[in-house]
């Protein structure tokens, strides 16, 4: 598809959505590959959602459909810092495998932060994504003033092939973003 005419940040956003279109989790390290192992790349939103999916080819149209049927069957949970602590062993493990797959490594990062996150910020989600109650993936987002930070996520590989998780993540966090009126999103690992 012929993207002349598009600012660099235009065609970036593609990209991105291009690549998580293609259930790839390179998206999120593409923007932090951009800047060189530090997630500073950010996508601008200020369009809706349903504007950003007229742009995209029959082709990603029908994968985001796909996306959407076939995540349909898990539940997403805001969890609380009881459930936090409940699920704390499985979080480690499903952030685990999102950070052995990952080109870029720092530090390992202890989820068990998010239990004390939750109980003093306010503007600090953490969703759970689950099949027949077994948690199969987590999202954190954070929200400071008009940006929302979405740096930490948990993945069951052998579920995403089936389920499209990740992708539902990334959709949900850019519809997230876009209902509330946020400037920007900034993705990690």
């Amino acid at each position: 598809e012929d993207d002349s005419g598009l600012t660099k940040k235009e065609k970036m956003v593609r990209r991105v959505l291009s690549m998580a279109m293609n259930g790839s989790i390179s998206a999120v390290n593409y923007l932090s590959d951009r800047a060189e192992g530090k997630a500073k790349e950010t996508i601008e939103t200020k369009v809706t959602l349903d504007e950003v999916i007229v742009e995209w080819s029959s082709k990603y149209k029908k994968r985001y459909r796909n996306v959407l049927k076939k995540s349909s069957v898990l539940e997403k949970r805001d969890l609380s810092p009881s459930d936090l602590k409940h699920e704390s062993a499985r979080m480690k493990e499903l952030f685990f495998n999102v950070y052995s797959k990952s080109k870029f490594n720092a530090a390992k990062f202890n989820t068990d932060v998010f239990y004390d996150l939750k109980l003093i910020e306010k503007n600090v989600s953490i969703f759970g994504y689950y099949h027949e109650d077994k948690l199969v993936g987590f999202a954190s987002e954070i929200t400071i003033r008009k940006t929302l930070y979405s740096h930490f996520v948990g993945i069951d590989y052998e579920y995403n092939n089936q389920f499209e998780i990740y992708n539902r993540m990334l959709f949900e966090q850019i519809e997230f973003a876009i209902k509330n009126n946020l400037e920007q999103i900034k993705f990690g690992r």
